[in-house]
């Protein structure tokens, strides 16, 4: 077993060097405070984060950014040279390609699926009263196409029946069209762009990670940093089993999930809660193309003997993420606890190669850079009882005089400017905590 080598003392230690990590060094600096950040890996940006291969730009996950924060924006976009646009996305399904959302463009269907959708929406039962996502979807959209669409497609993406997922997150992310709405995409194909996010702005060239510059310009950040132990009683934090760092305030941007087993002394009610909390893990396959592919920037999949889930492009968002002429394509296949994962990601890499390939989306004399990694918290799953065991844990973190934000740390659906917002309020109490310690 490893000795302690050494000990140190910060006045502020941040834990992970994802997006809400960087955001709260960011805004801790324009106070006037110290920080140093403590990440894993050996790059910053986690879910945010972008990666290079000759000359192909890569995203950990599938981003743009559509805020209406004007803050955020300007932080985010200022001197970044941006692509513009409206999502153009596609769904395939059955060997057919539909325009998104399926809901509102149903002109790609036979006539009979047609008429069976739209008599279920048009005889459906909303009565505002949902106990699970299943129910919502037959609410919204009629039994037929809840269970032939949108369900299908929750088993691949958030790996588990409706049935067994709440409600609360679902906000805009799921269209619900006016009766005329479908009527008119059942035999048009102009229908107008319904998707939440609205207009898309993506930098030209770098990825995502590109808009970070802001951000991570100037910070105090320590790679390869494994978080072995934390003691919120002593105030300090392990690092790689070998050195303590004690801090003032901590700021943790790490899975909530993992409260449990990191923190000295959690209470059993505590490390229950985080093992109840469900998180889904993503294999990402990167494929650099060579021309241009034929799909728009993004498409989703339903069936659910394809293992890909959805795939997006980063040189369709900005034009010089690929060699000019060429091609990005990344593609994404979920697993959980409730689907483990039974193959090699190199395996998997092969089966998405090959199903692309069926699909028409890819010829493989045309890829000229294959990549795939795994990537371990991708999505927050919103089992039953998920809020319950969520206060659980942030009220011990809470006691413990741990400040926390982010996606994971918040164990919630955020999107990159709500991690932002997220970290700034959890720099603005820890501020104001500080300011009362002076006095």
């Amino acid at each position: 077993m490893e000795k302690m080598v050494g000990q140190r003392k910060e006045k502020v230690v941040i834990l992970g060097g994802g997006i809400a990590g960087i955001a709260a060094s960011y805004y801790l600096k324009e106070q006037g405070i110290k920080s140093v950040i403590l990440e894993r890996s050996n790059c910053d940006g986690g879910l945010c984060g972008s990666f290079e291969i000759d000359g192909f730009w890569f995203d950990y996950g599938g981003h743009a950014s559509f805020t209406k924060d004007e803050e955020v924006r300007h932080i985010l976009e200022k001197d970044v040279n941006i692509q513009k646009g409206i999502s153009s996305a596609i769904n395939y399904d059955k060997g057919r390609w539909i325009k998104h959302p399926v809901q509102n463009n149903l002109a790609a269907l036979p006539t009979s699926e047609k008429i069976r959708i739209i008599s279920d929406m048009v005889n459906r039962n909303d009565n505002g009263v949902y106990r699970n996502y299943k129910e919502w979807l037959v609410s919204k959209y009629g039994r037929y196409f809840a269970e032939n669409f949108p369900c299908k497609y929750t088993r691949k993406y958030w790996t588990t029946d409706a049935e067994n997922l709440e409600t609360k997150w679902i906000g805009p992310r799921m269209y619900t069209p006016t009766l005329e709405e479908v009527l008119y995409g059942a035999f048009e194909t102009d229908t107008t762009p319904v998707h939440y996010s609205g207009e898309l702005r993506y930098p030209i060239k770098g990825g995502f990670k590109r808009f970070l510059d802001k951000f991570s310009s100037d910070y105090n950040m320590e790679f390869n940093q494994e978080i072995t132990q934390i003691n919120a009683g002593e105030k300090y934090v392990e690092t790689n089993g070998i050195e303590k760092i004690y801090y003032d305030y901590l700021i943790s941007t790490l899975p909530l999930d993992k409260t449990g087993q990191l923190f000295i002394g959690a209470p059993n009610k505590v490390i229950e809660a985080c093992e109840n909390l469900k998180h889904t893990s993503l294999v990402l396959v990167s494929l650099g193309i060579k021309g241009e592919i034929e799909i728009p920037d993004a498409f989703y999949v339903y069936d659910e003997d394809i293992i890909v889930s959805r795939g997006y492009s980063t040189s369709k968002f900005g034009r010089e993420n690929a060699p000019e002429g060429n091609s990005t394509l990344q593609l994404e296949v979920y697993f959980s606890p409730f689907k483990p994962l039974t193959e090699s990601i190199e395996e998997i890499k092969r089966k998405v190669i090959e199903q692309c390939m069926e699909m028409k989306v890819i010829k493989k004399e045309d890829i000229l850079v294959s990549d795939v990694r795994l990537i371990e918290y991708a999505n927050v799953i919103f089992t039953q009882g998920i809020y319950d065991n969520r206060e659980v844990v942030h009220a011990y973190l809470n006691n413990s005089n741990v400040y926390y934000a982010g996606r994971f740390a918040d164990w919630d659906y955020l999107w990159v400017d709500q991690t932002i917002l997220s970290a700034k309020k959890v720099v603005n109490n820890l501020v104001a905590r500080i300011n009362l310690d002076k006095k």
